[in-house]
């Protein structure tokens, strides 16, 4: 049995050679040590293996799988994971010294199983949602929040990943990280969470995030075919949050606007979506999803589009298939 206070850092990676080093380096730099630290390889073919193997610490396990996507390694590093707590690290991210410090004592001070911190990107800004979520939370303080499935309204960001310090055992019963999602899988995770646990949110920047790739992400890429298997994701996580806020105990005004909120955003991705149909010449599904949007009333933009690609779509096309390029 794991003790109450032993932390596994997971850090799934693919061709991040020229980084994975300064990553693990900042895990093993805490002034709390993890127990271990373990590098989940999902199928690349730099050097990224050599690179690993060469860090001297014990605690450091390099476990390489066949490429299956971020959540397929996350979730196989939960399973190999022996801490009671575990911390998530990507591999072009770096944690400041007392990140595990400090999550571990507000997990201790508030009870909480789930534990999220600010961070920071290169020029300083915050995308973290913190400040959206709780505008009173002072900086450098750690708060609980019971079941707080409001917050999947009150910002259009949330807590990263990154960040996130939780129980193993509450991970589990959450179900991980969904591997039939290409996006938007961390944003299923932390809705989940805001129903069923109590959430610490520390607003202090521990995480240092970059957005320099060497190999382009999924968000990068504007491939008519990638862009729908994203925004498919989007769409699937904003109906299931409709579900969230519909089942929980709420104020009836607090739910009304949450689900206003809501539905203009599955609104806006049905739009975009159906911009991608009809690039791809699905002008039957464009039409329908257009419709779908108009539906849930989005904000004048999204209504105005929807309206054009229902009605207008002929006119756009060309324009939409030089946006959303199928090659």
């Amino acid at each position: 049995m794991s003790r109450a206070d032993s932390v596994s850092v997971v850090i799934p990676t693919y061709n991040r050679a020229h980084c994975i080093r300064r990553a693990v380096e900042s895990a093993l730099d805490q002034s709390a040590p993890p127990d271990e630290v373990l590098v989940i390889d999902d199928g690349s073919t730099d050097d990224t293996e050599s690179v690993v193997k060469a860090i001297e610490s014990p605690i450091v396990r390099y476990v390489k799988k066949k490429n299956g996507g971020v959540s397929a390694a996350r979730n196989l590093g939960v399973d190999l994971a022996t801490g009671h707590w575990i911390a998530f690290l990507d591999s072009d991210d770096t944690w400041r010294p007392t990140k595990l410090e400090l999550q571990l004592r507000c997990l201790s001070a508030t009870g909480s199983s789930v534990c999220f911190t600010g961070v920071a990107a290169e020029g300083g800004e915050r995308p973290d949602g913190i400040a959206e979520l709780d505008p009173d939370l002072p900086a450098d303080e750690c708060r609980s929040y019971p079941r707080p499935v409001e917050f999947i309204a009150r910002s259009l960001i949330h807590p990263l990943v990154v960040s996130l310090m939780i129980s193993k055992d509450v991970l589990i019963d959450a179900g991980g990280f969904d591997e039939d999602m290409v996006a938007a899988e961390d944003t299923a995770l932390f809705y989940d969470l805001t129903c069923k646990h109590d959430i610490a949110l520390l607003n202090t920047p521990l995480v240092d995030i970059t957005t320099d790739r060497v190999v382009a992400g999924l968000s990068d890429q504007r491939n008519a075919g990638a862009a729908a298997a994203r925004l498919d994701c989007a769409i699937r996580v904003q109906a299931k949050a409709l579900g969230h806020i519909s089942g929980q105990a709420l104020h009836p005004e607090e739910r009304m606007a949450s689900m206003r909120i809501v539905r203009k955003r599955l609104a806006y991705f049905l739009s975009r979506r159906s911009e991608v149909a009809h690039a791809m010449g699905d002008h039957i599904a464009g039409k329908r999803l257009a419709k779908e949007a108009m539906s849930l009333v989005g904000d004048r933009r999204t209504m105005a589009r929807s309206l054009m690609l229902t009605f207008g779509y002929r006119w756009l096309v060309p324009r939409l298939r030089r946006k959303w390029p199928s090659d």
